[in-house]
């Protein structure tokens, strides 16, 4: 694959690719997958190719959960975060990654929501972690502190609150949290 890229360096990011991809199939050469799935990532990421790069990065993470790696697996979620700040679902990921390596998925939230402070979206992906963690109880306290801040939508934010108590059973307390949806914001 070296000589490759030497021979046709317009493609050359197709050689540092296939070459991570063969080393992550190669049984007993983990340290070569991962400087192999380092360097493509790299490589894509200089050249601009974002799909090819994401493919390199999910190959990353897939091979990194297989062995083990969560440094690798850290790397490769913290990555495609670097290139699509709103790529949620590995914001989510690293969150999850984060739990399993005796951190706070808390933290992952938070750096979110700093990131995008008037975004709803951050803000109902922690309120749906905390609803999984401590119950609907505190993931519909959460969003209110959230609406009464005046941080994010109101709306999407609004209709999560519906939707865990109407889960609940609380289907009155549903219902006036629609209706009030609705006289604030009749679009």
């Amino acid at each position: 694959y070296d000589r490759f890229a030497e021979f046709a360096p317009a493609r050359r990011w197709r050689a540092v690719a296939e070459k991570a991809r063969i080393y992550t199939a190669w049984r007993g050469h983990q340290a070569e997958a991962e400087e192999s799935l380092r360097a493509a990532s790299e490589l894509l990421g200089e050249l601009r190719l974002l799909k090819p790069e994401f493919r390199i990065l999910d190959r990353a993470i897939r091979y990194a959960q297989e062995h083990g790696n969560i440094a690798l697996q850290e790397w490769a979620l913290e990555r495609k975060i670097e290139r699509v700040p709103t790529h949620y679902a590995a914001w989510e990921e690293l969150a999850l990654l984060y739990l399993k390596s005796d951190r706070t998925a808390s933290s992952v939230y938070k750096r979110l929501r700093q990131q995008f402070p008037d975004d709803s979206e951050p803000l109902l992906l922690h309120a749906r972690h905390v609803r999984n963690k401590r119950g609907r109880r505190i993931a519909i306290r959460v969003l209110e502190n959230y609406i009464k801040s005046g941080r994010g939508e109101a709306p999407p934010l609004l209709v999560e609150i519906a939707k865990n108590q109407y889960l609940l059973g609380k289907r009155r307390a549903s219902l006036k949290t629609i209706a009030k949806l609705n006289r604030r914001f009749p679009d």
